[in-house]
This record gives structure tokens, C-alpha cells and sequence, in this order.
């Protein structure tokens, strides 16, 4: 084999294998982001869930505060009396 055809062989596996390798060289070095940013949370939700591996996922699901609230269509004269707290208070800091 001559020194061109081992180059057009080899070295486009060794690029493959090298962009397959890279990223999970780099990201297992360090801890993921949201174990970081979440380390309070997660320290404090471990023992009510039972377990660290049960934390992340109390954290992530949706709790009472990420509910939609429940909101009511107002009655004509309720928006309009919101409508003109909130014109007022806007012209306060209207320059």
C-alpha cells in the first residue's frame, strides 16, 4: 500500500473516531450544569425522596408553582377599572 492510499484510509477513521471520542472525554471531567447550579436543591430533596438518584428528577417535574394559575374572564366593568389603575400607575413613569 502506498504512503497516499494509507493516508486517505487511515487518517479519515482516526478523525471520525476522534470527533466520536472528544466530547465525552471533555464532559467526564466535569459535573453536569445542572448538578452545579442544583447542588442546595438537590442536597435538600435527597432525604425527602429517599434517595440522590430521585432528587434531579422531584427538581425537574412540574410542581404547584409551575401550574397555570386559574384565571377567570373579567367582567367588562372589573377590566376597566384595571385598565385605568394600570394607565395611571404607567403615567407615573412616563417621563
Amino acid at each position: 500500500m502506498s504512503t497516499s492510499a494509507f493516508f486517505v484510509a487511515v487518517f479519515p477513521a482516526l478523525l471520525i473516531v476522534g470527533a466520536i471520542l472528544a466530547p465525552l472525554l471533555a464532559r467526564r471531567d466535569r459535573p453536569p450544569r445542572f448538578q452545579v447550579r442544583a447542588r442546595p436543591d438537590l442536597d435538600r430533596m435527597a432525604p425527602i425522596m429517599g434517595s440522590e438518584q430521585d432528587a434531579p428528577a422531584a427538581l425537574i417535574e412540574p410542581g404547584p408553582r409551575d401550574e397555570a394559575p386559574n384565571a377567570a374572564p373579567l367582567s367588562a366593568d372589573e377590566r376597566d377599572r384595571y385598565f385605568a389603575d394600570w394607565t395611571a400607575l404607567q403615567a407615573k413613569f412616563i417621563d
